[in-house]
């Protein structure tokens, strides 16, 4: 299973590759788009379930979360929004 947050909300993706829980400051994962994933750190409970069943962590960028909606948005049948189209924006754009 792999795991994708936004670039500019990465605490989890920070926390799965120390070993620990990472806190980010709330002036920069206020700034990502996907507004559903401005946590500044993952929760205990939370983190155990990733480390136990995730096998790594992506980042997208701004840019490839506005990419993946657009895409998304072309069919008139899916409705998404930038927390959701972040996923889609991992397998499509991966950048980290």
């Amino acid at each position: 299973m792999i795991g994708v947050e936004p670039e500019l909300a990465a605490d989890c993706f920070a926390s799965f590759h120390k070993g620990e829980i990472v806190e980010f400051p709330a002036e920069q994962v206020s700034r990502t788009i996907a507004d559903g994933l401005r946590t500044q750190s993952v929760g205990t409970l939370n983190f155990e379930h990733i480390r136990k069943y995730v096998d790594d962590i992506v980042t997208v960028t701004e840019e490839e979360i506005g990419e993946a909606m657009r895409l998304l948005a072309s069919n008139p049948k899916t409705v998404a929004e930038p927390s959701g189209g972040r996923g889609y924006g991992g397998v499509s754009f991966p950048s980290g």
